[in-house]
């Protein structure tokens, strides 16, 4: 199993390096799940939350809910645990991918995720880095700009030797 952690401010391009993910593994015939705290707020899978397959990318129904995106900033805490917690189950599950479609600029965040993959196969960072003005104009869910440059600066902080401060240096970090 190998789990991708796409990193990076809104607008980044998260969804999109996503779906070139799902789209390769479906060519090949494997498979895969997306997860992410914005199908909490399009009411993806209403019941149960587990994600969405890879093969069900394509579906008119999936695409139409996830156009459906109600954000409510109160509920963003709800939205991470539901996320967390199909993560832990996916774990156990047969996929051969699991991408986790979350900002994760923190380092604290995509530990959770890195530590439990890590366990259990391969994990790759994978980090998108486009400017704050490409973020707000590719921005879908009306982030303010104050909150997109606040992410921008702290997923490029690095420390006095140069290196990432939101990125342990034994993780393996792709820049996309």
């Amino acid at each position: 199993m190998k789990t991708f952690i796409l990193s990076g401010p809104p607008g980044s391009g998260k969804s999109h390096a996503t779906l070139d993910i799902a789209k390769r593994a479906n060519a090949a015939g494997e498979r895969g799940l997306i997860l992410s705290a914005d199908h909490y707020f399009s009411n993806i899978d209403a019941g149960e939350y587990s994600g969405i397959a890879f093969s069900r990318i394509g579906d008119v129904d999936i695409q139409k809910q996830l156009k459906r995106f109600e954000f409510d900033p109160k509920e963003i805490h709800l939205a991470h645990m539901m996320c967390r917690t199909a993560f832990r189950t996916a774990l156990q599950g047969e996929h051969q991918y699991i991408v986790i479609d979350n900002t994760n600029i923190w380092a604290a965040e995509k530990a959770v995720y890195y530590d439990h993959a890590s366990d259990v196969g391969d994990v790759e960072i994978i980090r998108l880095n486009p400017s704050v003005r490409t973020c707000m104009r590719r921005n879908t869910h009306d982030v303010p700009y104050s909150v997109i440059r606040k992410m921008h600066h702290v997923h490029n902080a690095r420390d006095h030797q140069g290196n990432l401060r939101e990125t342990m240096p034994w993780w393996n970090v792709t820049e996309y």
